[in-house]
């Protein structure tokens, strides 16, 4: 059985903040979502959204901590927007080279 899902990703020049570019490349989903309390868990390390979720799909809940750290050493952030039976969004946020022209 397929699950009809929608997958869009977008990146986008977002404009000047401080002195720098940003750039924002989104990916966004119609599936499951997320409540409040398994957003608050994806950052923490070994931890994952739901244990359904993990014993289905498997891997460690290292994932989005290493990407966000990577981000946040390039000055950006991973953030996510989410909303149960609606999907979620995720996005990263980075600095640009230099100035808007």
């Amino acid at each position: 059985m397929w699950l009809r899902e929608e997958l869009r990703a977008c990146i986008a020049r977002q404009g000047q903040e401080n002195g720098r570019d940003w750039i924002a490349l989104s990916v966004a989903d119609t599936g499951i979502g997320m409540t409040a309390e398994q957003m608050g868990k994806l950052f923490q390390e070994f931890s994952q959204a739901s244990s359904k979720t993990a014993s289905k799909y498997g891997g460690t809940g290292l994932g989005l901590v290493i990407s966000r750290k990577f981000c946040q050493m390039m000055g950006g952030d991973i953030t996510v927007a989410s909303e149960p039976g609606k999907g979620s969004v995720f996005t990263v946020r980075l600095p640009g080279g230099g100035a808007l022209s």
